[in-house]
């Protein structure tokens, strides 16, 4: 998986993205995860131009941490959970 990078820095060598920068977060169409909880684990993610996504904290969305990944990132990442799920259910 590519490295994981804050909003306004550009992914390593290789990465596919553009420049993100604060206002193109702040202008974002953030929706949140759909396996949030009440308990504030939650988090929200955004498409991003580029193909890129970007990930926050819900509880922490005035820090202005946001995680970017690439698109084969993200899918990796999102694979690696849907493989995961069976083995956290009963």
């Amino acid at each position: 998986m590519e490295p994981l990078h804050t909003a306004g820095v550009r992914p390593d060598a290789g990465g596919d993205g553009e420049h993100v920068t604060a206002a193109g977060l702040a202008q974002a169409s953030w929706r949140k995860s759909s396996w949030s909880t009440y308990s504030g684990n939650c988090v929200e993610v955004a498409p991003l131009p580029g193909g890129q996504i970007a990930v926050r904290d819900t509880m922490d969305r005035e820090s202005g941490h946001v995680l970017v990944l690439s698109g084969a990132a993200w899918n990796s990442f999102l694979s690696e959970i849907r493989n995961s799920r069976s083995h956290f259910r009963p």
